[in-house]
């Protein structure tokens, strides 16, 4: 909890519930870059068979997929798109000024 406010503090995250998202996520890219995979945007995967990038993600234990996009913008700036329209409490890649960014994953 003590990093969470850190978080929130520090200004990386406007409230706790958002802290708590990207500290999850943050562990996510860093279990994916240990691996030995790369990742710019989380919610982004490269699919070596169709040779495109593929937009999936869990809210809750509901797993969302949009689909498969020519390049690694493209289906960040879907994912952004689809976080806005359903008002998840996930942080945008793109974010529009007043919005939560990424940040934390730069």
């Amino acid at each position: 909890a003590a990093a969470l406010q850190k978080l929130v503090d520090s200004g990386e995250a406007a409230t706790l519930e958002e802290a708590q998202v990207g500290y999850g996520m943050n562990a996510g890219v860093a279990a994916a870059l240990s691996a030995g995979k790369y990742t710019r945007f989380p919610g982004v995967r490269w699919r070596k068979d169709s040779r495109k990038w593929r937009v999936q993600f869990s809210v809750g234990s509901k797993k969302i997929s949009l689909g498969s996009h020519a390049t690694e913008e493209e289906a960040a700036l879907v994912h952004d798109e689809y976080v806005r329209r359903h008002g998840l409490a996930r942080p945008l890649h793109f974010p529009r000024e007043g919005e939560a960014s990424s940040g934390t994953f730069s």
